[in-house]
């Protein structure tokens, strides 16, 4: 047997495969050696047996590869670390059972030695906070030796000093190391022995780390979750804190970051420690012990923020020497003060001398003071636009004002406060009084300061008690004080310092004319006490009800002053004034000829003056009742004007006469005077006189004095009565109107004349005309009739009127009769004959029944007559114009043609711009109509609106009656106003309201282009139709101001345009846009409808200048600024969020978006493999687009296999 085993082929296969990413076999690979020998089946051919040399592998003999049972031998191992760092030939033989041999290799491209490192070197080149420890704000040295990198990387663990978990370190050649320089930056954890760990891989991927010594790792600063600073507004102005304001500072610290620290706050803005500590003990407003919220309440002492923002900053460390600090809201500070440099009171004015500041007074006939001043004056000092306020307290000088206002003046060193004052009646009785003034800044700080020296006050008047009057002697009408009656005064005083009191006359004496005498003093009482008693005999003249005046002083001067109790002083008569102060005129004498007759006729007025040269009281208050007996001018079955006055005489009729006041009265002529209106009451008098009385001024009952009131005897007047006489009448026609049949058959609205001839009528009453039907009672109509001045001729002048309307009633060629009626002023009456026209009267129109006005809808049936596209008829919609339909039924069908059988009804089509007399010449019976002929509209300038059409139809006797009807008209046709496109949305505002859902339908005609032509050649490089499937409009109900939501496709292309003007066209494919001619495609398809139905008016494509106007620049790609995943809530973990810089929309976001969509692991490496990168939707994951969270946030919902991924990368594990 000399025949070796055939070698067919040899190879290896290593796992993980080989690729870019993974280009050597590397330690702890799989490999699997492969050899096939000829000739092997299902069984091994001819004993044979091979063996691999894995000697570089460890393996001290060749190993026996085992034979698979098909062709192959195969033999599979772990790499372990070796030498290896490049291709190796790895050596087998194959022996058959005779001992024949063949030999062969396996070439493997491995790498099995990994990098010499050593261990890693951390020094501090800043060591900020806590010496010795690692912490937020150290920058550290890291070094790892590494002699050859072996075309690799070295990767460092800095997630617990604020960097990524695998950062990549720079690899330094000439000192042979890897080395970084690291700011540290704040962490999530702390590690009080922390070992750092970098990890050094070569070309192939073999792992080598790199550890440090341990080191105290604590950059987890404090965490403060806010700070806050309110305040209690106690003091000065709202607003601002001021000095006695209480400021409470919080912050709320998370307490698992605080490692003993303890926040402290800065405070010397407001007289407060630069390092107060805030407590979190429950008793500083920080809610309950404990919970992590810590505060401090500071109240506010004079300072030196003079008006400021003032923020304060709450700061804590740990007791690794992190620091978190925050800072509260601004507060409006200011607390710092004026200053007052000098205040004093000066009296400058002392009524009486007496170095006291008192109120003096004293009282004539009334009370009147020259009260003592005090002037205040006050010095400040402060900085300009710092004054607020200055006010003084009053109680001393008998004010309740405690803060009263002091006006000042700015001077060199600040302001200058002075103002005088004036004591007011109070309790300060002979005392020694400093004043207090209270300054407040502008800001609300207030300083309270006295005045230097004192000032005596004495502002407490003696106080007066007066008992009631009582009468000693009283011959007269009891408790009237009558001539000779003795009244006696008693008073009591307190705080009168023994000084006597007065009484004073001088009021009493003067309401009644009379001379006073000076005030008299009270007797002592010589039983001693407070109590005075006067007794005092009433003298002659007085007459009014009045008070006493008592006047009291005290030894500083003060005045006090009082009155008794009001009785009544009577002791003297009222006396009348004759003719011709008191008389009776007949002040209105114009009734019947509006010019005197000297008769008091009813309808006159009489005007009666009673003059009294002496009444109860020299100025009459109050007014005496004086009394007229006015029976002669008055009907009436009463027996006076009012109970109080009556006397059961009914020959009397009594009124009170109204007092004239000043200037007309006056004391010694006091004037009483009334106008009176004569009514009829059957009296005849050659000369007027009236009994008049002056009453008690207490009881009308009882009379004090009489007289009489007389006209001038010299032209005196008295009462006639007269009967009027109608002499003629005349009754006829003035004007026919021109549309009568027969000079004597009147119809509605002709003018008739009448005139009248009245004898014995000088003082007319009324004079009527009055007209009847031929029966002669009932009454049609009836209206005054005039005077011709300076005759005694009356006329006037009236039109027919319709029964229907005025309420006269149905004349059809009635005759009817008339007369005349006139009474004078006394309602003395005549009347004329009743006597038969010369004409006869036809009042009743033709009767309209009912009545029918409806429109023609040629075009669209909307309720409105409209023009559709308001062209001729084969043009467009290929219709004419709606019309207008009208029918009237009357109740006589003759009533609708005239004597020659023409029709007599119309229709007014005015209101819409339309004839005037449009026939409904079509008559069935009693219709008339125009059914077959309707009135077409003809103009296209009337805008939508409900006008008035009305209906007329004329009888044979020339009447005329019409019905009013509402019809809804619209012939202009809606066009656009202006258009605007923000991106998204594309704004198209009509002159009047557009239905939308019709709309919808019509896109297509509607173009945006960035060119002025928008015919098809330029789609879609420069215009564009709306796409009518996925443009949509927003609106739903008929509006002027359309809303379309542009789809994704039609957005791109309008963007694609780029920067630059944009052109609107609404059009056919037509040269005017108009539809085409009847009957070519799209003939009958409008652009758009109005509410009414009129077609939309074109904006045609081949001049296409109706501009766009862009809200917002829309040419600005997206970017994606940022992608969140949150692992650690239950609810979020499903959801991966994709955040933009702009809105975006929703509909493009979908597969083709995740298929370009990737998470890496090492920004770094450029390696495109699972284990660096994470690519959405693959075979093996289904990840799905959500939608918008917010318009600039995505939301994706991603599958276990992206969660796992994430998991493995992202953890500490990982």
């Amino acid at each position: 047997d000399n025949e070796p085993p055939l070698i067919l082929g040899s190879a290896y296969q290593s796992e993980p495969v080989l690729s870019t990413t993974h280009p050597y076999v590397r330690v702890d690979d799989r490999i699997t050696f492969k050899v096939q020998l000829a000739s092997s089946a299902a069984s091994v051919h001819d004993g044979e047996t091979v063996k691999l040399n894995l000697t570089e592998f460890g393996e001290a003999t060749a190993v026996d590869m085992l034979y698979d049972g098909v062709a192959t031998y195969t033999y599979s191992i772990d790499v372990p670390a070796g030498t290896l760092n490049n291709d190796f030939y790895f050596a087998f033989a194959a022996t058959d059972n005779a001992g024949n041999s063949r030999s062969g290799t396996i070439k493997v491209k491995i790498d099995n030695k990994p990098c010499d490192v050593g261990p890693m070197a951390i020094n501090w080149l800043t060591d900020l906070n806590k010496s010795g420890v690692v912490n937020v704000g150290d920058r550290l040295e890291m070094i790892v030796p590494v002699d050859e990198p072996d075309a690799g990387t070295c990767t460092i663990d800095l997630s617990l000093v604020g960097g990524p978990s695998s950062y990549v370190m720079g690899y330094d050649a000439v000192l042979r190391r890897y080395y970084l320089v690291h700011d540290c930056l704040e962490s999530a954890t702390e590690n009080p022995s922390y070992i750092f760990r970098a990890s050094v891989v070569d070309k192939a991927g073999n792992i080598m780390n790199s550890l440090s010594s341990p080191f105290e790792v604590d950059c987890r600063p404090p965490v403060i979750e806010y700070a806050s600073a309110t305040y209690q507004e106690l003091k000065g102005k709202s607003g601002v804190v001021n000095i006695g304001d209480k400021v409470t500072i919080l912050a709320k610290l998370d307490l698992g970051r605080l490692d003993g620290g303890a926040p402290t706050v800065n405070l010397t803005t407001i007289g407060g420690n630069s390092s107060q500590q805030l407590l979190d003990d429950g008793a500083n407003n920080d809610g309950i012990a404990g919970d992590g919220l810590y505060g401090y309440t500071h109240t506010v002492v004079a300072g030196t923020t003079d008006g400021a923002s003032t923020t304060f900053t709450v700061q804590v460390s740990d007791n690794a020497g992190n620091r978190a600090i925050a800072s509260t809201e601004q507060l409006f500070v200011d607390n710092k003060p004026l200053t007052i440099t000098s205040i004093t009171s000066t009296q400058i004015f002392d009524n009486n001398g007496n170095s006291i500041v008192d109120l003096d007074g004293i009282y004539t006939t009334f009370p009147s003071v020259a009260t003592d001043q005090v002037r205040l004056e006050v010095m400040i000092q402060g900085l300009p636009g710092d004054m607020g306020s200055l006010t003084v307290d009053l109680t001393p000088l008998g004010y309740s004002d405690n803060a009263s206002f002091v006006p000042y003046v700015a001077n060199t060193s600040g302001w200058k406060g002075t103002q005088i004052y004036m004591p007011i009646v109070g309790t300060t009785n002979r005392l020694a009084v400093q004043l207090t003034v209270t300054l407040t800044d502008v800001n609300g700080n207030e300083v309270i300061a006295n005045t230097s020296n004192a000032i005596t006050v004495d502002n407490r008047p003696p106080k007066i008690e007066i008992y009631p009057i009582s009468f000693v002697v009283d011959n007269g009408r009891i408790g009237e004080a009558n001539l000779g009656d003795v009244i006696q005064i008693k008073v009591r005083l307190t705080n009168h310092d023994g000084i006597l009191p007065m009484i004073d006359f001088t009021n009493l004496y003067l309401d009644n004319g009379m001379t006073p005498p000076s005030p008299t003093l009270f007797p002592p009482n010589t039983f001693g006490g407070n109590e005075f008693t006067y007794q005092w005999t009433v003298p002659q003249g007085l007459g009014t009800l009045s008070a006493l005046t008592i006047l009291a002083y005290d030894e500083s001067g003060n005045m006090a002053y009082s009155y008794t109790n009001q009785i009544r002083f009577l002791s003297k008569i009222p006396v009348f004034a004759g003719f011709p102060q008191t008389r009776a005129d007949l002040s209105s004498d114009t009734v019947p000829l509006n010019s005197p007759n000297y008769i008091a006729n009813p309808g006159d007025q009489v005007t009666l003056t009673v003059v009294m040269t002496s009444l109860y009281n020299t100025h009459n208050i109050p007014n005496a009742i004086v009394l007229a007996d006015i029976r002669s001018l008055i009907n009436t079955t009463q027996d006076d004007s009012s109970s109080a006055y009556f006397d059961g005489d009914m020959k009397t009729y009594w009124v009170p006469l109204t007092y004239q006041v000043a200037p007309t009265s006056g004391p010694g002529n006091y004037v009483y005077r009334d106008v009176f209106n004569v009514t009829a009451g059957g009296v005849d008098l050659a000369e007027a006189v009236f009994k008049t009385k002056v009453l008690h001024p207490d009881t009308s009952s009882i009379v004090m004095a009489e007289s009489t009131i007389t006209c001038d005897p010299e032209n005196p007047f008295g009462i006639d009565t007269q009967v009027p006489f109608v002499k003629s009448v005349v009754f006829t026609v003035l004007d026919e109107n021109n549309d009568n049949i027969a000079s004597n058959a009147m119809n509605i609205d002709d003018l008739l004349y009448v005139r009248a001839e009245i004898e014995k009528f000088p003082d007319p009453g009324s004079s009527t005309f009055r007209m009847y039907m031929a029966d002669g009672v009932t009454e049609v109509f009836s209206t005054p009739i005039y005077q011709i001045s300076g005759t005694n001729f009356w006329e006037t002048q009236f039109r027919v009127a319709t029964t229907t309307i005025t309420g006269w009633p149905a004349m059809d060629g009635v005759t009817p009769r008339y007369r005349v009626m006139a009474s004078d002023d006394a309602d003395n009456f005549s009347q004329s004959n009743l006597t038969p026209a010369t004409f006869t009267i036809d009042n009743s129109p033709p009767q309209i029944i009912s009545s029918e006005l409806r429109i023609n809808d040629i075009n669209f049936a909307s309720g409105t007559a409209n023009i559709g596209d308001g062209y001729i008829k084969n043009l467009g919609d290929n219709l004419s114009s709606d019309g207008i339909i009208a029918s009237i039924t009357v109740a006589t069908g003759t009533d609708l043609t005239d004597i020659a059988g023409r029709g007599t009804a119309y229709i007014d089509c005015t209101s819409f711009l339309g004839t005037s007399t449009y026939p409904l010449d079509q008559v069935v019976g009693n219709i008339a109509h125009n059914t077959t002929k309707p009135y077409e509209l003809g103009s296209a300038s009337v805008d939508l609106a409900t006008y008035t059409a009305r209906i007329y139809v004329r009888d044979r006797a020339g009447n005329k009656s019409f019905i009013d009807h509402e019809v809804s008209v619209d012939t202009t046709r809606p066009q656009l106003d202006m258009a605007r496109y923000d991106g998204s949305l594309l704004t198209l505002d009509f002159t009047e309201a557009i239905n939308p859902l019709d709309l919808q339908t019509r896109l297509g005609y509607i173009r945006l282009g960035s060119k002025m032509d928008h015919t098809n050649i330029q789609v879609p490089g420069a215009a564009t139709p709306l796409d009518p499937v996925n443009d949509l409009v927003m609106e739903t109900m008929e509006t002027s101001s359309i809303n379309i939501m542009l789809s994704s496709s039609t957005k791109g292309i309008i963007a694609d345009w780029g920067e630059g003007n944009l052109y609107i066209s609404i059009a056919h494919d037509t040269t005017t846009g108009e539809a085409p001619i009847w009957p070519n495609t799209g003939w009958g398809i409008p652009l758009g409808l109005d509410i009414s139905g009129n077609w939309l008016k074109p904006l045609p494509q081949t001049l296409a200048n109706f501009p766009v106007t862009v809200t917002q620049t829309y040419t600005t790609r997206p970017n994606l600024v940022r992608a969140t995943y949150n692992a650690n809530t239950p609810s979020e973990k499903d959801f991966f969020y994709l955040e933009f810089d702009k809105d975006m929309d929703a509909t493009t976001i979908d597969d083709n978006t995740l298929y370009n969509l990737a998470i890496w692991k090492n920004r770094g490496n450029p390696d495109d493999s699972y284990a660096n990168r994470y690519r959405f939707i693959t075979t093996a994951a289904s990840d799905t687009v959500v939608g918008l969270d917010t318009p600039r946030r995505v939301r994706l919902k991603i599958s276990q296999e992206a969660q796992d991924w994430i998991a493995l990368n992202y953890t500490r594990i990982g």
